[in-house]
């Protein structure tokens, strides 16, 4: 007979160690483990399929983007006439 406490042990474990399973950071013990019980828990293999969709979207998108340069110009010029409105704190 098998332990039903296992098993929902497990789902606690495959949701809480799920990041290191998507960023290939799991012995492969673990590994083993998790999809032991992906194969049987269609609410983990949601998980994890949900998670590497985010992952590889986010991968995909620019980190870095450069503001247009009238936007730096406008910003810039926009200091210089108010630090000349402002009386100096010293």
């Amino acid at each position: 007979m098998t332990n039903p406490f296992k098993k929902i042990s497990d789902h606690f474990w495959v949701r809480s160690h799920a990041s290191e399973y998507i960023d290939d950071e799991m012995p492969s013990d673990d590994c083993k483990r998790l999809e032991k019980h992906r194969s049987i828990c269609p609410s983990c293999t949601r998980l994890i399929r949900d998670l590497f969709e985010t992952v590889k979207k986010l991968a995909g998108m620019k980190t870095e983007q450069k503001a247009p340069d009238s936007l730096v110009d406008n910003v810039i010029e926009k200091l210089d006439s108010d630090s000349g409105s402002r009386s100096s704190p010293l």
